[in-house]
Formats: structure tokens, sequence, C-alpha cells
């Protein structure tokens, strides 16, 4: 996760978001096989350049993982904690308390700017 790895927050939804990205299917498929999730092929439209491959874990089993990566994280862990403080607690027929929105929408202000190059997260 720390190198082709991201932490994100998905659309509309508010949602937390694993990825991770790589030319090797290997990389993908072991994730897949460790967290559950989706893998995606994505081709690249220049070239003769190799497919990438893009595992995901969405919503709120990507919380757990989070926890769970955190010790062995150094950039990015950070980022695992912010996804990893969320609640874990499913709603049906979409009645999501405003509290746990307003979480979602806070964790998500947080890992905004540790997304993008040259934030310094390690200072």
């Amino acid at each position: 996760m720390d190198g082709d790895g991201s932490f994100l927050f998905q659309g509309a939804s508010g949602l937390p978001l694993l990825e991770v990205s790589n030319t090797d299917y290997r990389m993908v498929e072991r994730c897949q096989e460790i967290a559950g999730g989706r893998i995606h092929r994505y081709d690249k439209k220049k070239g003769f350049a190799r497919p990438v491959w893009k595992w995901s874990l969405f919503g709120l089993p990507s919380v757990p993982m989070a926890r769970k990566l955190i010790p062995y994280l150094v950039v990015k862990a950070r980022r695992a904690a912010i996804i990893a403080a969320l609640p874990t607690k499913s709603y049906k027929g979409g009645q999501v308390p405003r509290l746990v929105l307003y979480l979602r929408e806070e964790a998500a202000k947080k890992l905004h700017p540790l997304n993008h190059r040259g934030t310094g997260e390690l200072a």
C-alpha cells in the first residue's frame, strides 16, 4: 500500500476505498486473496504499454482492513489511520445518521490534501 496503494473516499457516497494498482497481476490478485474486493483491468491508450491492474476494496470492509495495515505502513500510515477511525456499523435502507455522514466528510477533508504529491506527510 505504501508504494502502489491509495486510501480514498468515493464520490457522493462518502465511503472509503482502498486501491492497489500494478502492471503485475499477481500483486493485485494477492490483495484480493487476503482482503476480498475486486480487480479491474485498465489498458493504456498510447503505445505498447502493459495493462494496469487495479484491486479495490470499497465501503465498510475497507475500515477494518485499514486498521490491520497501519502497523506495516510508513508513508501512508496517517492516511490509513484516518479511514481506520471511521465507524463500521452498516445501516439498512440508506438511513445513515447525520453524525456518521459528518464523520465521513471530515475524514475525507483530512485525507484529501495528503493524497497530493509533495504534502510532506512525514513531517
